[in-house]
């Protein structure tokens, strides 16, 4: 009877000191949910690898990085309520959890995974091809709002914060920088707490990676408008040409015609549509007032020429090579006007 009096005394003592343990204060438990007041501080950080496939048609482009973050609170579980907002599509990749100790004796956990994002992107085209672009990545965590969770920017963890040697080429980062902002959706989810006081919004605190590009863009500019350039040389050598020689004097410029407008085909096929006159509409469109200049002096031309007397026809030779100049002349300031402007903006 004794022992069973100390085994009984043994048990309850047991549960009553579990008890205690389960209700002491700041321990997690599994099933235990954040509140407001224990909002987590994750200090987090980038490095970014690359940027490619870059697609200004469908209006996105490809990023590589590293992204790490330091928190309490295993509840947060980046490793799968890790959002980004601005993406169409990513996965994470050699993703690590640990846990580690601060200088403060307190259980940190420390999560690090590579990510690869396929990111929507609003290209920038008015100057193309000598534009410069903003792109943003942005981090969320899709199941805490800024009352449970606040990010700060990890600036302690690299010297640089992308990779100089594969980030992309053809283009300058002007720079690269991390910023904490506060994302807000015009709803409240449908979130009874944010109900209750009447809201309806909802604030995220967002990791935000900004990159600002320039393009190395001369190689490029001769590429995509050499074929053009070609047409309007082809259609200046009919003012070189006797008013005489109808059929030369009138095919070559119907010749570039064709050729200018199948260069805007290949080049519009590069681009996203807009309702923006960009650079490259503004050349094409001289190339076309020019082409029909072309054809509207070698009209003009051949209708004096047959109505000149023999001896008066020299003049009217001459002012056909002056009006050819003219032309040649205002079409090349135009073109030089708009891609030193163009340059000048970026």
């Amino acid at each position: 009877m004794r022992n069973c009096l100390i085994g009984w005394l043994l048990v309850i003592c047991l549960g009553a000191g579990a008890g205690q343990v389960a209700a002491s204060p700041g321990q997690q438990l599994p099933d235990q949910k954040l509140t407001a007041d224990q909002a987590e501080i994750v200090k987090a950080g980038f490095y970014l690898i690359s940027l490619h496939d870059f697609n200004f048609r469908e209006k996105e482009y490809t990023a590589r990085f590293w992204l790490w973050m330091f928190y309490k609170d295993p509840h947060l579980d980046f490793a799968n309520t890790l959002d980004i907002p601005n993406a169409k599509e990513f996965d994470k990749q050699s993703v690590l959890l640990d846990s580690l100790v601060d200088e403060h004796g307190e259980k940190l956990y420390w999560l690090q995974m590579k990510i690869r994002a396929v990111m929507k992107q609003s290209w920038r085209v008015r100057d193309y091809p000598f534009d410069a672009q903003t792109l943003y990545i942005r981090l969320e965590n899709s199941k805490f709002d800024n009352a449970f969770l606040k990010f700060v920017a990890d600036r302690e963890s690299y010297g640089q914060i992308y990779d100089r040697r594969e980030t992309i080429d053809g283009w300058e980062v002007v720079s690269c920088t991390d910023t904490v902002v506060a994302n807000t959706y015009d709803t409240n989810f449908g979130d009874p707490e944010i109900r209750k006081k009447g809201w309806r919004t909802s604030n995220y605190s967002q990791l935000l990676l900004t990159i600002k590009l320039r393009r190395d863009a001369w190689s490029l500019f001769l590429k995509i408008f050499i074929g053009m350039y070609v047409a309007v040389a082809i259609a200046m050598v009919s003012f070189f040409l006797h008013p005489r020689l109808v059929e030369p004097r009138f095919a070559l410029p119907v010749g570039a015609l064709f050729a200018t407008v199948g260069n805007k085909y290949v080049i519009d096929s590069l681009l996203p549509e807009t309702t923006e006159f960009t650079l490259v509409d503004m050349l094409h469109t001289a190339s076309f007032v020019f082409i029909f200049g072309v054809l509207a002096v070698s009209a003009w031309s051949l209708y004096r020429f047959g109505r000149t007397p023999a001896h008066e026809r020299p003049r009217l030779r001459r002012q056909d090579f002056y009006a050819g100049l003219i032309l040649i002349s205002l079409y090349a300031l135009f073109n030089l006007g708009m891609v030193i402007g163009a340059v000048l903006t970026v």
